[in-house]
């Protein structure tokens, strides 16, 4: 398997082995595998990252060593996904951008896995501080990131990927994680912000990351409101 630059993910991806669910156990092999690349030559390859994020955020609630492997190296693995180039992976040869779409799929299922922490962190108390997935949740905010944004290279209709991230607080959303993130920066500023390690510019990020969600949930209601209200009218139309 060839190394690639610093900050670049290793081997081929395949489209297809995000889509299995897989087995505690498998996913303990997958984390082996993974932690052994991270602490050897802090990188991670294409499929390993995508499956290792699923298989952690499947088994989070139920068992230790996904809770584990995602509390000790989900930021790591996030931070190689947003240093990528959306524009040059979408760009590479011969695989259709299957590796854009490895990255993608990979942070899916990372904002999936912190939505459960953050709902089995309001539920226990003691895991409410410190929690490692705040700043993993302040990475893939951050509107800044590599990834989300228009390569200072690229010429013509090049665009930034930003729609994406918004797609990510929107799939945080579905998943509970406003409602859940809410509650945990209310206990923090019970507690003081200075208790869970995360600084206030990743205070920041969650913040305004929490209040776009909210802002797309609202739109959202209003929008299946007017929806619901045509199609009463067009069931019932009114007697001139």
């Amino acid at each position: 398997m060839p190394l690639l630059d610093d900050h670049e993910l290793l081997g081929s991806p395949e489209s297809d082995l995000a889509d299995t669910r897989g087995t505690p156990a498998e996913g303990l092999a997958v984390y082996n595998k993974v932690k052994h690349m991270l602490t050897t030559i802090s990188k991670v390859g294409w499929n390993e990252s995508t499956v290792s994020i699923k298989y952690a955020a499947n088994f989070l609630e139920t068992c230790p060593a996904a809770q584990e492997f995602s509390d000790g190296y989900l930021k790591q693995i996030v931070s190689i996904l947003l240093d990528q180039e959306h524009v040059k992976l979408q760009s590479m040869a011969n695989t259709g951008g299957v590796e854009k779409k490895c990255v993608e799929d990979s942070l899916s299922f990372s904002v999936q896995l912190i939505a459960t922490a953050l709902a089995m962190a309001v539920a226990d108390p003691t895991r409410l501080s410190p929690n490692p997935q705040l700043l993993t949740l302040a990475q893939i905010f951050d509107p800044n990131r590599i990834f989300y944004v228009k390569p200072k290279h690229a010429y013509g209709s090049t665009q930034s990927n930003d729609n994406f991230r918004k797609q990510l607080i929107k799939t945080f959303l579905e998943y509970g994680g406003a409602e859940n993130l809410a509650k945990y920066l209310s206990t923090l500023v019970s507690s003081g912000f200075d208790k869970c390690g995360v600084e206030m510019d990743h205070i920041a990020l969650l913040v305004d990351g929490l209040d776009q969600a909210l802002k797309f949930h609202v739109k959202l209601a209003k929008t299946q409101a007017a929806v619901a209200n045509n199609n009463s009218s067009v069931a019932n139309p009114s007697t001139p």
